[in-house]
């Protein structure tokens, strides 16, 4: 009984899901506290710009992470499709915030 190996993400994948993460967390995170904007991008651009930048890069990074696990024939470990996962659920809460608001 062979089973496939399991393959991890790239190296540079892997390294990168963690500021892309976070600063979608952190854009979420300002996106609560206020709704437009406004405050944060005025006040504190130093955390803002960044974090909205890493927002808009989840995309990139989640439909790299599903076409590189694609091509492989989904033998990506359990640790790995957590983070596609959990990238996939920020990046539909922070649209989903901004549809709101």
């Amino acid at each position: 009984m062979d089973s496939m190996p399991i393959e991890k993400l790239p190296s540079w994948l892997s390294a990168l899901w963690w500021p892309v993460f976070t600063g979608a967390l952190i854009f979420l995170a300002c996106l609560l506290y206020d709704p437009n904007g406004y405050v944060l991008l005025h006040n504190y651009p130093h955390i803002f710009l960044p974090s909205a930048l890493c927002f808009f890069l989840s995309p990139v990074w989640l439909i790299g992470a599903l076409v590189f696990t694609a091509y492989k024939g989904n033998t990506a470990s359990k640790m790995e499709w957590f983070k596609i996962i959990l990238a996939a659920m920020v990046f539909t809460l922070v649209c989903g915030r901004v549809a709101i608001s």
